[in-house]
C-alpha cells in the first residue's frame, strides 16, 4: 500500500455471521489518505449498513476524499473476536481508543464536511491480531498474487542468462537482489506468468462457481483477450500463444492446447486455482488440470498445473510446510488416465505416462532438500518444462527459512526459467506467509502493484460469494469483457 494507504474499488461481505445483510467489512471505492506511515498497518472497518445499502452505492453518496463508513454498534450477531475496541486514526495521531458507541467523527485537513457520517478507525494494532482467522487468510490471498508478481519481476532480466556465474557478471557478486531493468521495460515489470494469472483469477471471479465448462470457457476469452493486448509483449511461450490462437479461431477449450507440450506455461499461472479451491480438492484437481489443456494437453503439463496449485492450496491452510510435498504428491496422484482423457490429453498420452513425471519430480525434490547449491537448476533442471518449474519452486521455498525474499531470489538467480521458477516460488511463499512477508518497497513498486492487490481482495471476495461476469474497467487490464 506504500505510505499512503489507498483504499480501492472493494466492498466486502467479509465476516460470516448470523446476520450477514447487517454486519460487513467495507473498502470504499476512490478514497486515498495520506495518513500511514506504515505499510503494514492494514485499516479495519468493520461497519454495518443499516440503511441495506446496495453494494456500490456507498462511494457515490458520500463526499471523497472521506473515508465514509457507518457504524451500527447495536448490531446483533457481532463475532467473538472482535475486539471490544476501535481506535480513530487521524492524519496527524493515533487517538485513544473508545468503545464503538463512541467513535469520534473524523474530518480530513483540508476537506469540506461530508454528507453523512465519516469515520476513519482501525483495530488497535496491526491486521494480524486475528491471526488464523479472516484477516490471515485475506492477506496470505494478497500475499500470493503480490508474491508471484513480484517473484516474476525479479526473475525477469535473467530468465535467459544462461548461468548463476553470468547473473553475478553482469550484476555483482550476490546477484539480482531487486528489481532490475530489461532492455525492453523498467524494473519492477512481471511477465507473461503473471499476465496469464491475472486472466485466471479473473476468470475465476467472472465464473468459479458455473461449473468447469463456463469456468474454461470464460477463462479461454481472457487468455484470447490478453494474447491480443498490446500488453502482451514480454516473450510469452510458444504453445500459450498456440492455445489462445486456437481459442481466437473457435476452438473448444478441451481441443485448444498443444497435445504434446508439458512446457510451465500451465503450472506458472495455476496459483489462483489454489486458492479459490483450497478448501476443495476435488474441485481444485479439476479446475487445475482443465486450465492446463487451454495451452498445454500433455499429461505432465496438466499434472504440474495440478501440483502447483495445490503447493498454494497447501501453504494458504498452514505456514507449516512441512506437509507441503505430501500435500501437492497427494492432489497429483489424485490426476489419473480418466482425468487427463477428460480434460482433452490424448488417450496414447496419458495412459503411457500419466502422473508419473510429475511424482518423480516430487521426490527429487524431497531428495535434495538437504542439499546446498547456489544454483537449484544443477539440482532439479532448467524448469523450463512444468514438473521442473514446480519442483525448483518447492526447493526454493522450503529451503527459504520462513523467509519470502530467499525464496523468490534463489529462483530469480537460476541459470533456467528464473521468472517462473521465481513466480511460482513467490505464490506458494506468498500464500504461506502473507503480503506483511513481502518488503515494503518491493509490494509498492511492483508493476500494477494496486490492481494486484484488489485483484485478490476480488479473488477472496468471490470464493466465498458468487460470480461477478462483468468486474469493470479496473479490474480488466486485458478488456476481455468486451468479449463477452
Amino acid at each position: 500500500m506504500g505510505s499512503g494507504l489507498r483504499i480501492a474499488a472493494l466492498i466486502y461481505d467479509a465476516l460470516t455471521v448470523a446476520n450477514m445483510n447487517a454486519w460487513h467489512y467495507w473498502w470504499v471505492y476512490g478514497v486515498s489518505v495520506a495518513a500511514f506511515e506504515n505499510p503494514a498497518d492494514a485499516t479495519i472497518a468493520i461497519v454495518t449498513t443499516w440503511n441495506r445499502m446496495p453494494a456500490g452505492c456507498l462511494g457515490t453518496a458520500l463526499g471523497l476524499p472521506y473515508i465514509a463508513l457507518e457504524l451500527f454498534s447495536g448490531c446483533p450477531g457481532v463475532p467473538s473476536h472482535c475486539p471490544a475496541y476501535v481506535c480513530v486514526e487521524k492524519p496527524e495521531g493515533f487517538a485513544t481508543p473508545r468503545p464503538r458507541a463512541s467513535l469520534e467523527k473524523v474530518r480530513l485537513p483540508g476537506t469540506s464536511p461530508p454528507t453523512r457520517s465519516a469515520w476513519l478507525f482501525r483495530v488497535p494494532g496491526r491486521a494480524d491480531i486475528w491471526k488464523g482467522g479472516m484477516l490471515a487468510e485475506l492477506d496470505r490471498f494478497r500475499g500470493c498474487i503480490v508474491g508471484l508478481a513480484v517473484g516474476d519481476a525479479l526473475g525477469h532480466p535473467t530468465e535467459f542468462v544462461p548461468s548463476v556465474r553470468a547473473i553475478r557478471a553482469r550484476w555483482g557478486e550476490s546477484g539480482v537482489t531487486t528489481f532490475e531493468a530489461t532492455e525492453d521495460h523498467p524494473p519492477g515489470t512481471f511477465t507473461d506468468d503473471t499476465q496469464m494469472s491475472i486472466a485466471a483469477a479473473r476468470a475465476l471471479i467472472r465464473a468459479g462457481h458455473a461449473g468447469t465448462d463456463r469456468l474454461m470457457t470464460t477463462l479461454a476469452r481472457e487468455f484470447v483477450a490478453w494474447a491480443g493486448s498490446p500488453e502482451n509483449d514480454r516473450a510469452p511461450g510458444g504453445a500459450c500463444m498456440s492455445g489462445c490462437h486456437a481459442l481466437a479461431a473457435g476452438a473448444h477449450w478441451r481441443e485448444a492446447g498443444v497435445a504434446h507440450s508439458k512446457g510451465c506455461g500451465a503450472a506458472m499461472r495455476a496459483a489462483p486455482f489454489g486458492l479459490y479451491f483450497a478448501g476443495d480438492s476435488d474441485a481444485l484437481v479439476r479446475a487445475a488440470a482443465a486450465q492446463s489443456a487451454l495451452t498445454h494437453r500433455h499429461p505432465t503439463g496438466i499434472a504440474s498445473s495440478v501440483a502447483a496449485a495445490a503447493a498454494v492450496a497447501a501453504a494458504l491452510r498452514s505456514d507449516d510446510l512441512s506437509f507441503l510435498v505430501p500435500s501437492v504428491r497427494a492432489h497429483v496422484e489424485r490426476v489419473d488416465e480418466t482425468l487427463l482423457v477428460d480434460v482433452g490429453c490424448e488417450p496414447a498420452l496419458a495412459g503411457s505416462i500419466g502422473n508419473r513425471e510429475m511424482l518423480a519430480s516430487l521426490d527429487r525434490v524431497e531428495q535434495t532438500l538437504a542439499v546446498d547449491t547456489d544454483d537449484v537448476c544443477s539440482l532439479l533442471g532448467g524448469a523450463w518444462v512444468g514438473e521442473e518449474a514446480v519442483a525448483t519452486a518447492l526447493w526454493c521455498v522450503l529451503r527459504a527459512g520462513g523467509d519470502f525474499r530467499t525464496a523468490v531470489l534463489r529462483g530469480a538467480n537460476s541459470s533456467g526459467d528464473s521468472d517462473s521458477i521465481a513466480c511460482i516460488a513467490g505464490a506458494i511463499a506468498g500464500a504461506a506467509w502473507g503480503l506483511s512477508a513481502i518488503g515494503a518497497s518491493w509490494v509498492r513498486d511492483v508493476e500494477n502493484a494496486e490492481l494486484l492487490d484488489l485483484l485478490a481482495r476480488v479473488l477472496y471476495d468471490a470464493r466465498r460469494g458468487r460470480d461477478t461476469p462483468f468486474t469493470g474497467e479496473a479490474l480488466d487490464p486485458f478488456d476481455a469483457e468486451r468479449l463477452g
